[in-house]
């Protein structure tokens, strides 16, 4: 008599799982959405993607920390593939995670407090399928956004407000927020699984190659809920540390020279982010009433860029 053998079902579940993604057409765009903290806005946020990845095969997979609670969301949204990460993930790395699981000849990158508008998956799969390596959009902020958003979106994304800038094949910066890479420029981006993906050093090691970012104006999203100010807070110090090690260690910038000038870090940032706001008579109001969280976030960078590169100096004495 012949035996026969069972499969668990767990390994039973796990064969359909790829099954299932082997049956699956590879899809023309990934979407990766990073969440660390805010799961309150990931529902608008696959909300408008949905509506905008209408009519292309994608794939939507967001990056979560292993503290937020994903219950809900798995069952509004059955579709999206869900990662998980140790508590207190920065967003390059969680963005590094979703990159490796995706499988689309089109990686897009987002957060979950960003919105998108209905053309911005069809305008970044347009920029890549014309020949560009990378390509990114304008962001905005919502009407209803807080004073402490309105700080946070200065910071980060006051070199990418302006909607009328046309459109160009060729452009310095893209935001890491609001971008898309073809595989290729994945596949030789110089970033790792392990470390994050760290949209300013791949978008240089790009150029450097002589790749090209485009400017694409009809791929907007939206910003709000920026999260809370002790979270915020200790993000913009860890993040500044990362650069300040990577400013001493891999660019060999003096670290006594990033020490002092740490002090003026705040007036230079907020000095840059007025004068890109304020053509904007919207944004030169909101950029005022958020002045004062505007300098204490890039204070926290500032430390945390000193810190790193006085912690980098010392391990390259070693």
């Amino acid at each position: 008599m012949r035996k026969t053998f069972s499969r668990p079902p767990a390994l039973q579940l796990h064969l359909h799982q790829v099954n299932q993604q082997l049956a699956s057409p590879v899809p023309v765009l990934s979407v990766v959405v990073a969440c660390a903290e805010r799961v309150d806005s990931l529902p608008a946020c696959l909300d408008s993607l949905r509506e905008s990845c209408a009519g292309f095969v994608a794939e939507i997979i967001v990056s979560v920390c292993e503290d937020i609670a994903t219950s809900e969301l798995e069952s509004r949204h059955p579709d999206v593939r869900i990662v998980t990460l140790p508590r207190g993930a920065l967003v390059p790395r969680l963005w590094a995670e979703g990159i490796s699981e995706s499988r689309g000849a089109v990686v897009a990158l987002t957060i979950s407090q960003c919105t998108a508008s209905r053309g911005w998956a069809k305008a970044l799969i347009n920029a890549i399928n014309s020949g560009a390596s990378a390509a990114g959009g304008p962001l905005v902020l919502e009407r209803s956004a807080s004073v402490l958003d309105a700080a946070v979106f200065f910071l980060r994304y006051s070199a990418f407000l302006n909607e009328r800038r046309p459109a160009s094949s060729h452009t310095p910066a893209i935001a890491g927020d609001n971008s898309a890479y073809s595989r290729l420029a994945l596949e030789r981006g110089g970033w790792t699984r392990e470390a994050g993906f760290w949209e300013v050093e791949v978008n240089e090691l790009l150029i450097d190659r002589g790749d090209t970012l485009a400017w694409v104006p009809d791929a907007v999203m939206q910003f709000r809920n920026a999260g809370s100010m002790s979270v915020l807070s200790q993000r913009r110090f860890l993040h500044g540390r990362l650069f300040g090690i990577s400013r001493a260690r891999t660019r060999g910038e003096s670290s006594l020279r990033i020490v002092l000038a740490a002090p003026l870090v705040p007036l230079v940032m907020l000095a840059r982010a007025a004068r890109l706001a304020w053509p904007n008579r919207q944004y030169r109001r909101r950029l005022l009433a958020a002045s004062p969280a505007f300098a204490w976030l890039s204070a926290c960078w500032a430390l945390g860029e000193a810190v790193g590169a006085i912690g980098a100096g010392f391990a390259d004495r070693s």
